[in-house]
């Protein structure tokens, strides 16, 4: 810790697992104060500082950030998560586009196949027409 004054280191905190129910610590702090410091968990302290020549008093917290990482499955891998759908998405969007088009040629290949027998049963009707015509 530095005084913003004059610059000066004060004092320096380490944050560790405290061991329950608190921690607590008194010393000396510069020449005419002293301090209690109480780690209250294991990311967060409370240091009240006593003046003596004042009798002021100074409480100051300190907390520190834990990268605790995700707290599920989806949350650690939703990028990839997310690819991979959007992967899926666009497979079977050009699938289905795919299997429309083979099913339209299909249906298409039918019923040019039905007009082309019914031309041919025509001929064949005009052919036996022409014969029985004949006779």
């Amino acid at each position: 810790m530095i005084n913003p004054e004059t610059n000066e280191k004060i004092a320096e905190f380490e944050f560790f697992h405290p061991l329950f129910p608190h921690i607590t610590a008194t010393g000396i702090w510069k020449n005419n104060s002293i301090y209690v410091a109480e780690l209250i968990s294991f990311t967060s302290m409370s240091l009240s500082i006593f003046d003596k020549e004042t009798k002021t008093t100074t409480v100051l917290t300190f907390s520190k950030d834990v990268f605790r990482g995700p707290k599920s499955f989806l949350e650690a891998n939703f990028t990839l998560i997310a690819s991979i759908g959007l992967i899926m998405f666009h497979f079977l969007r050009s699938e289905y586009k795919k299997r429309e088009a083979a099913l339209k040629i299909k249906k298409q290949n039918e019923e040019d196949m039905k007009k082309f027998e019914e031309e041919i049963a025509k001929e064949e009707e005009e052919e036996e027409n022409e014969k029985s015509d004949e006779k």
